[in-house]
């Protein structure tokens, strides 16, 4: 079963994560992914084991901080429910210092400008270095037109609440595009 689940998640990795598209700015939705998983194997796809997925989640963060990985993707291997997967991930966030937690869950809906962003069939809760990702979106904010396409409700709930989360109370920079 875990790995089908892998395989799931791995093929949309590399049939939409990693795929150019014009509203990124002819970039793939993530620039990064396919050097993450290819180049310097740096992702790792964990299918929840026995214990609950809010305990594995906790678990991954642990093994992400030891800093073998640049990305671990952990993914639930049962269906949860949606609020209180949000309400976990959200309190996560506010005690994580520097790691975010990024959410896809197929009951919550994500789409920019009516392209579905979601894997669409298994909880995933991606677990990255938030100074590493919002460095990254500044060089593709200063450098591309990659954000130039999006829809003002993708982009705040993708940067700005993102930008807040590491920042709380703080201003935005300039480079950060106030849709």
């Amino acid at each position: 079963m875990s790995e089908n689940i892998i395989k799931d998640v791995t093929d949309w990795i590399k049939n939409f994560v990693e795929v150019p598209h014009p509203l990124w700015g002819n970039l793939p939705p993530c620039p990064y992914a396919r050097q993450a998983r290819v180049e310097s194997g740096k992702l790792a796809i964990r299918v929840q084991d026995q214990r609950g997925y809010f305990f594995f989640i906790e678990n991954q963060i642990e093994i992400f901080k030891e800093g073998e990985f640049d990305v671990i993707v952990a993914v639930a291997n049962k269906w949860i429910n949606p609020n209180k997967y949000t309400r976990f991930i959200d309190q996560m966030n506010r005690e994580l210092d520097e790691i975010v937690l990024l959410t896809d869950h197929p009951d919550i809906l994500e789409n920019n400008n009516g392209v579905n962003v979601q894997q669409g069939e298994h909880v995933l809760t991606f677990i990255q270095n938030g100074k590493i990702l919002e460095q990254s979106s500044k060089f593709l904010h200063e450098t591309t037109d990659y954000y130039d396409k999006w829809d003002s409700d993708f982009y705040k709930t993708v940067v700005l609440d993102r930008y807040k989360t590491l920042h709380s109370g703080e201003p935005f920079p300039e480079w950060m595009k106030q849709k």
